[in-house]
């Protein structure tokens, strides 16, 4: 995406997880800005660091038995982990204007996982919809015109 021969102009580009795995979200931010639009439309989509998710799997990290739940959740090409604050500051810098940040719960249906878990995630999963602290963040940004 950073090297790749594109014309630019585009009125939307879409980033659903994807920005964690790049090794310098800056850059790979302010490429997206450069090949819209004046007036274009990006959506990012990452991992929520300031989640419940999170939270729960920083405080089961150092027991033995949770550790495989929690290196999910830490996977190695996720280089960069962000917040609702820290993705909206990182738009900003690059010249995006933040339309709209929003939280949502990843769908579980797309992980194979023992049913007893699957069972504690979701009800971790409502609770963290209850308190505002839903794992994933979503930011609508725009290009100036």
């Amino acid at each position: 995406f950073e090297q790749a021969a594109l014309e630019g102009g585009y009125d939307a580009i879409t980033m659903a997880d994807v920005v964690e795995h790049t090794r310098d979200p800056r850059a790979f931010l302010a490429r997206a800005r450069a090949l819209l639009a004046p007036g274009g439309v990006l959506y990012v989509a990452v991992p929520n660091h300031r989640s419940l998710v999170f939270m729960t799997a920083d405080l089961l990290g150092p027991v033995p038995q949770a550790a495989g739940l929690v290196d999910r959740l830490y996977v190695p090409n996720h280089y960069t982990y962000f917040t609702p604050a820290t993705l909206s500051r990182l738009l900003g810098e690059v010249g995006f204007e933040v339309i709209r940040v929003e939280r949502e719960n990843s769908y579980l249906g797309r992980y194979q996982m023992n049913p007893l878990i699957r069972a504690g995630l979701a009800t971790l999963l409502a609770v963290s919809r209850v308190v505002g602290l839903e794992s994933r963040v979503v930011v609508f940004a725009r290009r100036p015109a």
